[in-house]
């Protein structure tokens, strides 16, 4: 927690950032090769780039975001053709609890790109996630 909240509860410091997110965030691969992701998820959409993420109701751990770049249309494992921009809105515990069929293998780093005001240090350590549904609103 932020020193801020710590004064504010009366309780210690951790050392958290004024947003109290993880500035290095590192998640553990699965068990799927990503080679295999495509034709384990069979018919669907492959999603490989994430536009932005913004919390819509913090409480409820619900996330919107947009896809960008790299999204298909599968079907038997193949890719049939590109699909548009979409916004998605769900929480973080369907996507990471009850619609996760799987994580791969392997793992991809990603740094923040943000240099306004001050360049970002923040980075990501994620693995791809397949799941088994996942709520569009456009």
């Amino acid at each position: 927690m932020s020193p801020r909240t710590a004064r504010e509860f009366g309780l210690e410091a951790n050392g958290a950032n004024t947003q109290e997110m993880p500035e290095a965030l590192s998640v553990a691969g699965g068990e799927l090769p990503m080679r295999d992701a495509l034709a384990a998820l069979d018919t669907g959409l492959a999603i490989g780039n994430l536009w932005y993420l913004n919390y819509s109701d913090r409480p409820a751990c619900r996330m919107t975001g947009m896809t960008r770049f790299a999204t298909f249309w599968l079907e038997g494992g193949k890719i049939i053709a590109p699909v548009n921009v979409l916004r998605f809105d769900d929480t973080l515990y369907r996507m990471l609890g009850s619609k996760l069929e799987a994580l791969t293998a392997e793992t991809q780093l990603l740094f923040d790109a943000d240099t306004y005001g001050e360049r970002a240090l923040r980075s990501m350590r994620l693995p791809g996630a397949l799941l088994s549904e996942l709520n569009f609103t456009l």
